[in-house]
Formats: C-alpha cells, structure tokens, sequence
C-alpha cells in the first residue's frame, strides 16, 4: 500500500476500534447486572422484580464511568506526544547536549525528518530505561514525538539506530500514531471498572469490614459486605476489561508493527539495520521491556514488547521477536547466542558525496508520489548531506526559541540593500532586545547555506518554535508580517515560509480540527485544483509558452476541461489560500491525484527548481501529505 491507501487503513482501524469497544463495554455491563443480581439474590427477597430497574443504574453508571474516564484521558492526551513522554519519563533532547549518543540520536531524526519532508519532530530520551525500545506519539505529525530509550542509543550501531527511527516515521506516515493515542484514552475508561473495584475493596478492608475488629450491628454488617461483594465483583471485572483491553490493542497494533518494520527496511535499503535491532533485543537480558509502572497504557506504541504478555501471548501487543526477524532476514535461525549486544565502539561521521549520489539520481525518472510517506535511501542520503552542509552555528542557533526566531528573521531578509535596512530597523523596534544582532549575525551564516536547505532548516527549527510562550508567538508573528511587507509585496517563499510556521507552529497555539471529508472526486474541486496547477506553471517557467505548457500537463493528467492557464500571474495568493483550503477537505484518493497532476506540472520540462520544490512541498504539507525534497536538477515523473 502507498501513503494515501495507508490513510484510508486507519480510518477504517479507528472504526473497527470503535466496534471492539462498544463490544467490550456491552460485555462489561451484561457482566455486572449478572454480578448485581446475584449480589441482590441474597439481600432481597423478590430481586428478580428489580431486574429492568437494575439494568437500567448498571447500564447509566457504566456508561459514567468508562465515558467520563476515557475523555479524561484523552484530555490529558490533548497536548500530543509530548505528553505520552512525560508520562513515561522522557527527557527532552537539547541541541546543545553534550552527550554524543544523544547528539547522533538528534542527527538520525533531522536526516529522517528532512527525507520524508516532515518537521522535526520533538525527540526524547527515557534514561532510566536500560532496555532496547522506542516508540512515535502524537495527535499529528505537528505534535509528533519520536523517543527511545537510554539502552536504545547504548547497544545499538548508527545504522540500527535509523532503522529504529525508520519504523517509528512509518507509524507517523501511516496514520498509526493519532490511533494509538486515542486508544490510551478509550482503554482508560474499560480499566477504571477494577480501578475502582480495587480501591472499594482497600477501602473496606481498612475500615474494618473485612475482618472482626470493629464491632457493627448486623444492618451495618450486611451493608459491609454487599460493598464488599460489589467491589470483589468490579475487580474481577476489572481484569475481564484489561484483558478486552489487550484483545484491543492486538488487534489493532500487530500487523500495524509488521508494516512498520518492512517500511523501515524500504526507507533505509539495509535490512541489517532493523534487523540487528531486534536481535539485539533477544540477546539483551533487558531486551524491550520497559520499567516504568505506567508502560502498560502505551504498550501498543513501543517498538518492542514493552511488557509481559499473559494468556499464551494472546494479549501481545506485538509479533513474536523470532517472526520479525526473520521476515526481515529468512536466514535467522533463532539462536540469539551468537548476538553481541555491547555497546558499539564510537563510530566517525560517514559524509555523502554530492557526487556518487546525483548522477545516479539524475540517470532516471523519479516517481514523486511514491516516495510520500516513504522516502527512498536516495533521499535519506540526500538529508544527511543538506543536515552535514548547514553550518555549525546555524544548527546551534536553532536549538533554541531565540536562535530559532534569529534564523526565520534572517530567512526573510531581502536583498535589497534598502529594504534590508528597513527590515532591521523594524526588528530592533519591535522585537525583543537583541534579537537585531542575532539576526545579523546568522545572516553571514545563511549566505553559506544551499538555497535547497532553507526549508529543511526550518524544518529543524521547528521544536524550538513550538516551545515559544503565547506572547512571545504572538510578537513572532507580527515581526515575521512586518518583515515581508518591508518591500510592500509578498513573493513565493515568503508565502510558502509563512504556510509552514502556521501549519506546524500556529497549531500549537491555536488548535485546528480536523477537516471533515468532503470531496471524494476530482470533478467537484476542479476550480481549486486549477489555482494550483497555474501558481506551479509560474513557478517553473517565466516564457508564456513553457507556462502553457506546463499547466496542459499537469490538466491532461487530471483530465480537467479548459487546459488553459487560468492567469498571467499567479501572484493571487488568497486565491491560493482559499484552494487549499478547500482541497484540504478532499478524501485521500483525491489527493492523492491532484498531486500527480501538480507533479506533471513541475515535470513538464523535466527539471525541478528549487522554487517549484518549495512550492511542492508547501501544497503538499497543507494537504496533510509529507512529500520528500525534490531535488534541484532533478527530473522527475508521475507514477503510472
């Protein structure tokens, strides 16, 4: 399956999550009328007169309790990853860390986040777990999180670090991440049935109803020990929804890790990374399990088996070890003996050469959609020379909320000699102290910085702009809006600079929901697609004819009637807004087809600028789409 059709798989995981709790839930009601009765049976002479009354308080206090706990979990949840993080101990990782195994952690997730043009997301590390496990949280990939453990970096080689990193991308991209949040939050419910079975039963205990200590008139014994009984009864209860709960996440999770496993193997081309991976989880006398008492809720996430599983295996989260393995290797023959899992000898920086890549590259086509959500090792590699060619102090810079917003400011710096000097008078007004001398200085740097990279650094600066406090976003906005109208126009890459930060950025300030599908074919938004089809023909070409052309492309690829450029410029950009907005609304197979036309745009001439990249990557970003980098020079096609 490609991106889109992985989308469409978990939509329809989260329905088939929504039937296996509606079942769970009916279960656990049926369950305590029986209990109720029974319990009743003894207490009441005509219980069975009570029947439809008793269904009715079991059924409404049911439904209480496993509603109102699963919205308090997932409001709890609200913040995203970082909160599944928190929860399970993990410690931010700063850019200015001095611990090498944490710094090749932080450069694996920048190449791996700038191959599959996705932000950077926020990485963590869990120190206190020495066992080898990780795991991707996250509404969307905007509040996304990518975490391991301190026995992760430990044991494992550069290279089976990134297939870790690889396969938890893989659950970003295929819409697993945002489902198994919201399984957190809908278990939470089912489990606080035994929860508070448990704590009636420590209650009664230590108020003497369980034993003789106390003496009590025989009413108040009777009313001990039906209180009793009920809270014997939600506890075993209890364990019948922790086992529908981990019924729950098998379903849901297994095939799910098979998947991300084969990705990983398809992102990096060397099954060895992955692979010993999981070996050295065999071989290590931790292996993945995780220590902390609440890993039990987010066992669905972990990239191993993060706890014990009962029954068999009947309620693991995750395949056998021995079956992941060896669908990666078929020649593992089970024997983790021969597995070293010591900690690797430090390894040099390996550099990619511009040269042995481009002009394997540059030799053949490139099938722009196929690589959504699955960046190839062409693009891995790619990430790794662009992160290798940013200066130092720009990658220092960005670790932080003020270098951060130094670095967009010097982003948007213009040209001109006098507009520039605008630009900086109004920074110093406007912004807080010092930041027009930061700005400044990162400007010398950013003139050694390929233009191809601008967007994948801002790419990493993101993390340290989402950290920024409400005010302070708020003045960032207003000094970025002053920058770009120091000239009095608002060219492309301002444009597509200022589409990211509010998509990536603003949304953590100003949360958007979902868009609801709308649109399921290409017919009924053939007015927006035809906004975006012109602004990309402009983007690419500057002769009438070549602009022509361009846009017949990318209409005869869509079918789209009237094949003729909608504008002579497509310097409109609320009309682009507008399209986007409303394309946002499209099912994922429509999506998926306007972006081959807009490929077929950019393909017309056989070459991709970097203006027509940034322009790619900014429609497809909008669209919920993470697109790898198109490379500058590169040819490309639309798949068949």
């Amino acid at each position: 399956m490609n991106f889109f059709e992985h989308q469409e798989a978990a939509r329809k995981k989260t329905g088939r999550l929504v039937l296996l709790f509606v079942l769970a839930v009916i279960s656990i009601v049926v369950l305590l009328f029986v209990a109720s009765m029974v319990i009743l049976g003894g207490q009441v002479e005509d219980a069975g007169a009570l029947a439809l009354p008793v269904f009715a308080v079991v059924t409404a206090v049911t439904l209480v309790i496993v509603g109102g706990g699963s919205l308090y979990k997932t409001a709890q949840l609200a913040t995203g990853g970082s909160a599944v993080a928190d929860m399970l101990g993990g410690t931010p990782v700063q850019r200015a860390s001095a611990d090498p195994e944490a710094k090749r952690l932080l450069n694996v997730v920048e190449e791996m986040a700038i191959a599959s043009g996705a932000p950077m997301p926020a990485v963590y590390i869990m120190e206190n777990e020495q066992g080898i496990n990780a795991f991707a949280a996250g509404h969307s990939i905007d509040d996304a999180v990518v975490a391991v453990t301190r026995g992760t970096i430990r044991h494992l080689t550069r290279d089976e670090l990134q297939g870790v990193v690889a396969h938890e991308f893989s659950h970003i991209f295929n819409g697993d991440m945002r489902l198994n949040l919201r399984l957190i939050g809908v278990l939470h419910g089912i489990l606080l049935i035994g929860l508070i079975g448990s704590v009636l039963l420590r209650g009664m205990f230590w108020s003497g109803a369980l034993h003789g200590g106390h003496r009590r008139r025989s009413k108040e014994g009777g009313d001990g020990n039906v209180l009793m009984m009920f809270g014997l009864a939600l506890t075993i209860i209890g364990f019948v929804g922790t086992f529908f709960g981990g019924l729950i996440k098998s379903a849901i999770s297994r095939q799910r890790e098979y998947l991300a496993d084969a990705s990983a193997v398809q992102f990096t081309r060397n099954p060895d990374g992955i692979g010993g991976a999981l070996k050295k989880i065999g071989a290590l006398s931790e292996g993945s399990l995780m220590q902390n008492p609440r890993a039990a809720e987010a066992s669905h996430l972990f990239f191993g088996q993060g706890i014990k599983s009962t029954l068999g295996g009947l309620t693991a989260t995750h395949p056998p070890l021995e079956d992941r393995i060896k669908r990666i290797d078929p020649q593992f023959d089970g024997d983790f003996t021969s597995v070293s899992a010591k900690r690797p000898a430090p390894e040099k920086s390996k550099k990619s050469k511009k040269e042995d890549r481009r002009p394997e590259v540059a030799q053949k086509l490139i099938a722009a959609l196929a690589f959504i959500g699955a960046p190839s090792p062409q693009h891995v590699a790619y990430a790794r020379e662009l992160v290798d060619g940013i200066p130092a102090r720009l990658r220092e810079a960005i670790g932080t909320p003020w270098g951060a917003r130094a670095a967009v400011f010097a982003l948007l710096l213009d040209d001109d000699a006098e507009v520039r000097a605008q630009q900086f008078a109004g920074i110093e007004e406007h912004a807080e102290e010092d930041l027009a001398r930061e700005t400044y200085e990162l400007m010398a740097h950013l003139e050694q910085l390929a233009p191809e990279a601008r967007l994948p650094l801002l790419d990493l600066a993101i993390p340290s702009l989402r950290s920024l406090s409400p005010a302070q976003y708020k003045r960032f906005v207003a000094d970025t809006d002053h920058l770009i109208r120091a000239d009095r126009r608002l060219d492309l890459f301002e444009w597509v600079l200022t589409r990211i930060i509010q998509r990536h950025v603003g949304t953590a300030f100003e949360p958007k929901r979902s868009s609801r599908i709308r649109f399921h074919k290409t017919s009924e938004v053939e007015a927006p697609i035809a906004v975006l089809l012109n602004t990309l023909a402009h983007a690419g070409a500057s002769d009438p004819s070549a602009i022509e052309a361009a846009y017949r492309a990318g209409a005869e690829a869509l079918a789209l009637p009237g094949r003729a450029p909608v504008g002579d410029t497509p310097g409109n950009f609320e009309a682009l807004d507008n399209a986007l907005s409303l394309l946002r609304s499209a099912a994922p197979a429509v999506k998926k087809t306007l972006l081959a036309g807009c490929a077929a745009t950019i393909a017309a001439d056989h070459q991709v600028t970097v203006q027509e990249s940034e322009l790619f990557r900014a429609i497809a970003d909008t669209l919920e789409c993470p697109v790898p980098p198109l490379l500058a020079g590169q040819a490309v096609a639309t798949p068949a």
